[in-house]
């Protein structure tokens, strides 16, 4: 864990020197979705939005140096993973993936496609009961990343090389931060903490407004409040 912080502070100082200019005002907005006030401080998120945006100014600059579309993202999956994503466990929110290098479905997402939003890619965030994924359109054709997999997560061909699930619902970057809160909601109640779980899903609902999942255990929760009153 000390090597691992060392080497993000080291890298850290490396892009911030190449940085040459602020982070636009939206993608930050998009960013601090993922990291509320509760589970990063203040000099973490700075830390952080300045490190994320020195890793896109790169991945930009490397765009203009490759070809195809599908020989950059390939290259933009390989560099991320390596350079964020250590080891996989279930509910590592963004949070924890900056300070740690754990990472889920949900924060692992959020990653790419912040790096995706800076380099110019339409993408589309997939939701099934218990996953999310990205779809990239490029000019090759689609790209799949399976963003919790480091060697078989960039997938050119996806309707003959994986077995996706059944998608549930395309989502937008914001109600995926609404994902986060839920999971982190879902795991309190299931620790009997539901007075946190309640105030982390109504975070999830002001993001997620329409989600089914939010939705059902928002309701259950409400009931469950009444009844043990």
């Amino acid at each position: 864990m000390k090597k691992y912080i060392i080497g993000c502070v080291c890298y850290f100082l490396f892009l911030v020197a190449h940085a040459q200019e602020e982070p636009p005002s939206s993608w930050k907005t998009q960013l601090s979705w993922f990291l509320p006030t509760e589970q990063a401080s203040a000099s973490e998120r700075q830390a952080y939005t300045h490190l994320l945006f020195a890793h896109a100014q790169k991945l930009a600059h490397k765009k203009q140096k490759v070809r195809h579309e599908r020989a950059f993202l390939a290259k933009l999956y390989r560099i991320t993973h390596r350079d964020f994503l250590k080891k996989y466990a279930t509910n590592s929110p963004f949070a924890k993936t900056m300070q740690t290098g754990t990472y889920d479905c949900v924060s692992s997402v959020a990653l790419f496609a912040l790096m995706l939003e800076y380099t110019g890619y339409a993408y589309q965030i997939h939701e099934t009961h218990n996953h999310v994924y990205i779809k990239v359109q490029t000019a090759q054709g689609e790209v799949v990343l399976e963003t919790t997999s480091r060697t078989l997560g960039f997938v050119k061909y996806p309707a003959q090389e994986v077995n996706l699930e059944p998608d549930f619902r395309i989502i937008s970057l914001k109600e995926l931060a609404g994902l986060q809160f839920y999971n982190q909601a879902l795991d309190a109640m299931q620790q009997e903490n539901y007075s946190k779980g309640t105030k982390l899903l109504r975070k999830a609902k002001m993001l997620y407004a329409e989600s089914p999942r939010i939705n059902r255990l928002n309701f259950l929760a409400t009931n469950f409040e009444k009844l043990s009153r």
